[in-house]
């Protein structure tokens, strides 16, 4: 294969990716979802029949909420199929994008893997759970009935991979309609909250505008892949604020109670005021940390030129993202260590450095520290002979040569089905070559931990030519 072909099916491929983040905001059914995944998988593989099947984890059954097919149209709309000894449910089962020819099926018949097929015998078939944070969601099947069609190790790369989006965007999508349920129902107390979610609708609207842009300058189009992550990411401080106004409201009713029925005490009222506070102090601090994960976004996805530039002390504000992490930080046994110089200012874009630093404190605790207790992340920033210094290392569990050479490549991720995009570390690269201009480069072994080592040139106020 070509480098410009490669190039071009790299260009398909980002581009549905963008499509099928952009469903997350779209106002359509659920059938209507699986209409345009059909259309944006078609861009990439040939596809003239393909099932979309959901799947009830109690049940243990195989629902087909979509279906387009030459030969089963009519039979097979709708129908429900208990997880048994099909080859979908062979698929389900193994948990694993599978590829299989007519001779394969009948194979695995022989075998007693699977009973009969269900309506026609394919030529080619593959199989691609759908699957987020390790919990199957459905089944996504494309089939050929004629050997012009017969697909191939790359068609099912391809397909597992939209298969991981397309996760993404289901759970957004139930996590959205929970929290619109959630609005409705406190609308009188939660004004900060509904402007910061219609300040992440401009957001999400602003990055459509510039997706086209994105995907023309090739250094920068994997950003576009947040776009589906940031609803996801925004949700956690939201969700603190409902939880904080919601206990709050219920507080002071049970104290307005008591003081109606004359049975308030002062320790009531001390414990009441003592909560006020402290719930004003989450919901202040889970706000703001919201309102500036929405403009680390807008400043990393943006064309860099526009971005605006202002004076940071780079130990401070290292030390400020780390504190906006707490929330993930808290969920694990993992720690993050912060040391260094702290008479570096300098004129940079913070954004690009808030994102540096969450995606490789997040890829530490996502991979390094996986099935792992008390993990350490060891962040040290210095100057030497006028350029910047920024390391970043944990205990984890390292990684083999294999994995080290193919760290920065766009699409690359041990994660596969569990949520992993594969453009962390690649996101990373471009902040760090990109917008800081600098240099990013790694050292890691099997069982002796990971360590990014980035060099980047010290920018003054004077510097900057206007």
């Amino acid at each position: 294969m070509t480098i410009e072909k490669t190039s071009t099916i790299e260009r398909k491929v980002i581009k549905a990716m963008l499509n099928i983040s952009a469903l997350v905001a779209r106002d359509i059914s659920i059938s209507d979802i699986y209409s345009d995944i059909h259309k944006i998988i078609c861009d990439i593989i040939e596809v003239k029949n393909i099932a979309i099947f959901r799947f009830d984890v109690k049940s243990r059954q195989l629902i087909l909420d979509y279906f387009e097919d030459e030969k089963d149209r009519v039979e097979f709309s709708g129908k429900v199929i208990p997880l048994g000894k099909g080859v979908s449910s062979y698929c389900i089962s193994k948990r694993k994008p599978c590829l299989l020819s007519e001779n394969d099926i009948v194979k695995l018949q022989k075998e007693g893997q699977i009973d009969s097929t269900y309506g026609t015998m394919p030529q080619s078939w593959m199989g691609v759970p759908v699957i987020y944070e390790d919990i199957v969601l459905g089944l996504i099947i494309v089939q050929s009935y004629t050997n012009k069609t017969q697909y191939d190790e790359r068609d099912l790369e391809l397909l597992a991979f939209t298969a991981d989006n397309i996760s993404v965007v289901l759970k957004q999508r139930e996590i959205l309609e929970r929290e619109k349920l959630a609005n409705q129902a406190l609308k009188s107390s939660v004004d900060i909250i509904t402007r910061q979610k219609l300040d992440l609708e401009e957001t999400m609207s602003q990055l459509k505008n510039t997706q086209k842009e994105l995907i023309q300058k090739e250094k920068l189009a994997s950003l576009g892949a947040l776009v589906a992550g940031v609803a996801h990411e925004i949700n956690t401080p939201l969700g603190i604020c409902v939880t904080g106004i919601s206990s709050l409201d219920y507080n002071y009713k049970q104290f307005i109670k008591a003081m109606e029925n004359g049975t308030a005490t002062d320790r009531q009222l001390q414990q009441f005021l003592e909560d006020v506070g402290d719930m004003c102090k989450i919901i202040t601090s889970n706000v703001q940390r919201a309102a500036d994960l929405i403009q680390g976004f807008k400043q990393i996805s943006v064309d860099q030129s526009s971005e605006s530039m202002r004076l940071i002390n780079l130990l401070d504000y290292t030390n400020e993202v780390i504190h906006s992490l707490a929330p993930m930080i808290k969920k694990s046994s993992h720690s993050i260590k912060v040391q260094g110089e702290s008479d570096i200012n300098i004129f940079t874009k913070p954004g690009a450095i808030s994102q540096l630093i969450t995606n490789l404190v997040s890829n530490a605790f996502l991979h390094a520290f996986e099935n792992r207790e008390n993990g350490v992340v060891d962040i040290t920033v210095f100057k030497r002979s006028g350029k910047i210094n920024f390391d970043v290392s944990d205990n984890g569990m390292g990684m083999n040569q294999e994995q080290l050479s193919k760290i920065f490549e766009p699409f690359y991720t041990t994660k596969r089905g569990k949520g992993g995009s594969g453009l962390g570390s690649h996101i990373v690269y471009n902040i760090v070559t990109s917008i800081l201009k600098g240099k990013i480069s790694v050292s890691s072994e099997e069982n002796k931990g990971t360590k990014f080592s980035i060099v980047f040139p010290e920018i003054h106020e004077g510097d900057i030519v206007n």
